[in-house]
């Protein structure tokens, strides 16, 4: 063999592939592992402005979204069935949460069909309208709001911007904030089912 392959743009490339042969084969661990590796050698020994360094770490995004959709589906896996909250979704289906999937900017659950039967899904933060009782934190304000991040408090109800009742977009959840810090009206968005445990301050990630 070349002695000079290793950490020749060829070798890297080998490495890379071999890491998609991994993930291809399910091994999911080790494959995220080899091109984690492959990306760190490429840009320690070509530099990060390097074009197949700029490649792969694009390249490594899509990855990372695979591996948000993974990370989703083991929860499912280990959901034991305890709901967290209720609510509607956007459908207007009744919902049923396990899980807070901060990280992912939503939760683990199952929606009812018209059959009857409940469907495990995903459920995105802005895509469910909370029953009323639910204790909440808020999260993910931005600018000038970032002071209501963390603001903790139980939901009292929803209500629809100019009576747009068929736009979910339209949709407010009215908050009572604990401490009598008063009632305020928060989107769907910004609101996360408060759990024990979860870090509101985990940034979602853009899908």
């Amino acid at each position: 063999k070349n002695p000079g392959y290793k950490g020749t743009l060829d070798n890297l490339k080998d490495m890379w592939l071999l890491g998609e042969m991994m993930l291809g084969a399910g091994d999911r661990k080790a494959g995220y592992d080899m091109m984690k590796n492959t990306i760190s050698a490429a840009k320690r020994i070509h530099g990060g402005d390097h074009p197949f360094v700029q490649k792969m770490r694009a390249d490594s995004k899509k990855y990372e979204r695979l591996g948000d959709i993974m990370e989703v589906g083991q929860c499912f896996k280990e959901d034991n069935g305890e709901t967290i909250a209720t609510g509607f979704l956007y459908t207007r289906q009744i919902v049923r949460l396990y899980r807070v999937l901060k990280a992912q900017g939503g939760y683990s659950g199952s929606a009812q069909k018209e059959d009857g039967e409940w469907e495990k899904l995903f459920v995105p933060f802005p895509a469910v309208c909370l029953d009323e009782g639910t204790r909440v934190v808020l999260v993910d304000f931005e600018k000038s709001e970032k002071k209501r991040n963390g603001k903790r408090g139980v939901v009292r109800g929803f209500g629809f911007e100019n009576n747009e009742t068929n736009s979910f977009d339209a949709l407010w959840q009215f908050i009572d904030l604990e401490d009598g810090k008063g009632e305020i009206l928060v989107k769907p968005t910004n609101l996360m089912v408060d759990v024990p445990g979860v870090d509101f301050r985990v940034k979602t990630r853009d899908f």
